[in-house]
């Protein structure tokens, strides 16, 4: 290579130095415009290095040196934060001292956090009713009328879980509606719609069980199936009344603050309507059912204490065997076949009462929070957000307890829960028949045993 080449490219290096204009005036273009000069100056200083190896020029080592030790001042000078590039960090998303990071972090887990137990609570829902629909379709001995609310129900609590809370979930999440005024309409109409029929349908079948337990016998021949369906048919089209006004009349809130939300109708008329129909009417049939019920439960009690002393007092009271006086005693007072069934029937009913109660305490505490914030939020200055949220949850919950609550206290669905969760699910009919029998009539053997007891004391009596 000619050796003349290098003081040729050193100069235009120079001559290309001396001409380098910044572009534009903000920060971007001064970095920029440094660090291609610190690359020309240190561009020449490589030419002039080469030159030196090539010729042994030690005037070119000496400038490349110079070039060298002139070029890191200047990267120093571009590249050290000023005002201006501040503003370009701060431009390209860099974080200053005036935003720390840690309130960031903990807003995260918080919500994290937030999102897990929701989602729980989703998931526990889901699961809990569709073991109820389940059993009762798998279980010839839950196919009943009576049970046809409990399904209703089961349906309106699953609807709550699917359609509405993913939904609520994610706006809690993002703390903004993100999905547009339609699909808000048409969730918040699935909200209320859902969650009045679940109320609703508690309140059925708490009549439901009032007239089982005050009026045993005629109840049991009108309970037919084709009732129990155009009851539920009732209930579904009194949610449907109360959750289309605002999606065909008048409308949603869809701004809060300046920001998109969703949330059901606020207007005060609407509120009234709809607090009273979905909440506190049937709270008030629920709770002079109930104070019926008990009151009928204990009658029966007493009257089977009389007929108990009665039995007692006849039975020291005379000269007769106990056995022969017990059976001649007992077709009047017991031992009828009749009366046996209904007694049956009638503990039967106040168990299943007993768990309508705990379910309906349940909902009450669950639900009572938000229809009272329902009633007073139109007359608040303020939007309560996180108060709103809190009970509407706390409300959404009541879906979740439902199922526990039958599979806790009701051994007719304890039992079916476990087989299907265990896929056991084939001889679920023989099991429960089974249990049925043993809850009758004790084991087998030890009944084989007591009718040849009484068979033997029959034949020495008719000695």
């Amino acid at each position: 290579m000619d050796p003349t080449v290098f003081p040729l490219l050193s100069t235009l290096l120079q001559q290309s130095s001396a001409q380098v204009l910044p572009i534009g005036d903000g920060p971007t273009s001064t970095v920029a415009s440094g660090v291609a000069e610190v690359a020309i100056i240190n561009a020449t200083a490589t030419i002039n290095f080469l030159e030196y190896l090539l010729t042994g020029n030690s005037s070119s080592a000496s400038v490349s040196a110079t070039a060298i030790a002139t070029s890191l001042p200047a990267l120093v000078d571009h590249l050290t934060p000023t005002s201006s590039t501040s503003s370009l960090l701060d431009e390209l998303g860099g974080t200053s001292e005036s935003s720390p990071a840690e309130p960031v972090n903990v807003l995260t887990i918080q919500t994290i956090v937030i999102s897990i137990v929701l989602l729980a609570v989703i998931i526990g829902t889901i699961v809990g009713n569709v073991l109820v629909c389940v059993a009762v379709c798998l279980v010839r001995k839950l196919r009943r009328p009576c049970n046809y609310l409990l399904v209703s129900l089961a349906i309106s609590d699953l609807c709550v879980a699917v359609l509405v809370m993913p939904p609520a979930l994610l706006y809690e999440v993002l703390e903004e509606w993100k999905f547009g005024t339609v699909f808000c309409d048409i969730w918040v109409s699935f909200d209320v719609l859902s969650c009045t029929a679940s109320i609703l349908n508690l309140c059925a079948i708490s009549v439901d069980r009032y007239w089982a337990i005050t009026k045993p016998l005629e109840y049991g021949v009108k309970r037919t199936p084709r009732r129990m369906i155009a009851c539920i048919v009732l209930v579904w089209l009194v949610a449907a009344c109360i959750s289309l006004p605002p999606l065909l009349i008048l409308g949603n809130e869809h701004m809060t603050n300046g920001q998109p939300s969703c949330s059901v109708c606020q207007n005060f008329f609407y509120q009234i309507y709809a607090t009273l129909c979905a909440f506190y009417i049937p709270l008030a049939v629920m709770l002079f059912v109930y104070f019926q019920i008990f009151r009928a439960a204990r009658r029966i009690v007493n009257e089977e204490k009389r007929a108990q002393k009665h039995l007692e007092t006849a039975i020291n009271g005379s000269a007769t065997t106990p056995e022969k006086k017990l059976s001649a005693g007992g077709t009047v007072l017991v031992a009828t076949p009749q009366h046996k069934r209904l007694r049956f029937q009638l503990a039967k009913e106040r168990k299943a009462s007993t768990t309508l109660g705990i379910i309906m305490s349940a909902f009450t505490v669950c639900w009572l929070p938000f229809f009272i914030l329902a009633l007073v939020r139109p007359f608040l200055g303020e939007d309560h957000h996180l108060l709103s949220s809190l009970f509407l949850w706390l409300g959404y919950a009541n879906s979740l307890l439902n199922p526990i609550i039958y599979a806790t206290l009701n051994r007719d669905f304890r039992k079916p829960f476990q087989e299907i969760l265990f896929f056991r699910c084939s001889s679920l009919n023989n099991m429960m028949r089974e249990d049925f029998y043993h809850s009758q009539y004790g084991d087998p053997g030890s009944q084989r045993l007591v009718m040849a007891a009484n068979d033997g004391g029959g034949a020495r009596e008719s000695f």
